[in-house]
């Protein structure tokens, strides 16, 4: 849980809304499916990250070879 009032995660936004109407099996789905969208949405960012810190610190090495006149 992100505990962030300005901007709730999808499970957040989901226990603020009447799912009365819907059957159990229906309400565990869509918590499983938020959930599920969540953990990849997540792995994705860290991947992203990753990817981009890798390519900035080679870029700083590669840079650190280099000499001015």
């Amino acid at each position: 849980m992100s505990h962030n009032i300005e901007n709730p995660t999808l499970t957040e936004l989901l226990e603020r809304i009447d799912l009365s109407s819907m059957s159990d099996v229906e309400v565990v789905r869509l918590r499983a499916e938020a959930a599920r969208a969540e953990f990849i949405s997540n792995a994705l960012h860290s991947l992203i990250g990753k990817i981009k810190s890798l390519f900035s610190d080679r870029k700083t090495t590669a840079a650190a070879g280099v000499s001015h006149a």
